[in-house]
């Protein structure tokens, strides 16, 4: 279920991030383009019900262009 939502959320390739779930534990590992998208991947299993930690192995290709505020 986890996986599901990470991946339909982010519109994600169901190949780019591995999700293991062990009694709420979630381990996300895998390769992403950006690394917001690794931020908002993560956020988003912590919101999952029944999660209660969410460990980051994800990588990324690039970092995320910054916004300079208006």
């Amino acid at each position: 279920m986890v996986e599901e939502i990470v991946v339909r959320a982010l519109c994600l390739s169901p190949q780019s991030v591995e999700v293991a779930v062990h009694d709420g534990l979630v381990i996300l590992s895998g390769h992403l383009e950006h690394s917001g998208t690794t931020a908002i991947a993560v956020r988003t299993a912590r919101q999952v019900d029944g999660v209660t930690a969410v460990v980051d192995r994800l990588t990324y290709r690039e970092e995320a262009p910054h916004r300079n505020p208006a």
